[in-house]
């Protein structure tokens, strides 16, 4: 019969606030109002009436009621937790397959990140911001790609980085920290490129499972499904719980595509994209400034 906080009896009150949202007492509100309202102790359930108005006995009301609250209470399902998330990520784009793999993500009701080379930005301005507007994440994978230029030199390194940057906060309206380094950050990333970007207060993701599609024909795209299906199944054997799976913008990825989301729903992981706000350290030399 009594409520206690830290040890002392608490005092009632009918009306309170607490975090900024408001409670009203039910036994309060009906009675202010001039309603009666009545505990039903074998259905857990307060029952608010007024014999002004024609009303059900509480016998009646109990037996409509009772089937609806016990089919109400039974036990729900075991959902099987989650095995672990999955980011499905896209390079090279944007390009005539971009918005293939966007449209399948959405058909499947996932998000993906794509990683956007300035000069197909250039080629492809439209594509980029209806992939952003889309809901993906996109980040930047250098203005050229082209190894010679992006690591001539460090300036030349972070001038493709910022660039690329630059011309997707034009396009889209939505500036991005996120890189992926052509060829991946081993070897070619030296401790004065990495010093820079966290200067520049960029992140590197690198990868977890490479679906190698880049290596395949459109006909031999079943390969690309077993790639993936084999490189998730063996991350999270290891204990990965943040599953980065490398693809690209082409063709055969895109007819691989939707078997690889039937695959990772139906077996339980959850397709996430890149979310700046919780950071996934995915770098090849764990570099957790990265």
């Amino acid at each position: 019969g009594q409520t206690k906080h830290d040890g002392v009896e608490a005092q009632g009150k009918p009306i309170t606030e607490i975090d900024g949202t408001l409670y009203v007492n039910v036994r309060y509100m009906a009675e202010h109002f001039g309603f009666k309202i009545d505990y039903l102790s074998n259905i857990r359930t307060a029952r608010i009436y007024s014999d002004t108005y024609k009303h059900l006995s509480h016998i009646e009301y109990t037996q409509l009621v009772a089937p609806i609250i016990a089919k109400w209470e039974a036990p729900k399902p075991e959902e099987k937790p989650a095995k672990a998330n999955v980011y499905l990520t896209f390079d090279d784009g944007p390009n005539a397959s971009t918005l293939t793999n966007a449209n399948t993500l959405r058909t499947y009701g996932a998000y993906g990140t794509f990683f956007f080379i300035g000069n197909q930005m250039k080629a492809y301005p439209s594509t980029a911001k209806a992939v952003a507007e889309d809901g993906h994440f996109i980040g930047t994978h250098s203005m050229t790609h082209e190894q010679s230029e992006v690591y001539r030199s460090t300036q030349a390194f972070m001038d493709e980085m910022n660039q690329a940057s630059d011309l997707l906060a034009r396009l889209t309206g939505k500036r991005s920290k996120l890189v992926r380094v052509p060829y991946g950050s081993v070897p070619h990333l030296t401790p004065a490129m990495r010093s820079q970007l966290k200067q520049g207060g960029y992140k590197v993701w690198d990868w977890d499972v490479d679906s190698d599609d880049w290596r395949y024909t459109t006909s031999q795209y079943t390969q690309i499904i077993q790639n993936v299906q084999n490189g998730v199944t063996k991350a999270y054997q290891a204990g990965d719980r943040n599953i980065v799976v490398l693809m690209h913008d082409h063709p055969q990825s895109a007819k691989a595509l939707p078997y690889i989301i039937e695959w990772l729903q139906k077996e339980g992981y959850t397709l996430q994209k890149y979310d700046p706000a919780h950071h996934v350290v995915q770098n090849f030399r764990n570099d957790p400034e990265l």
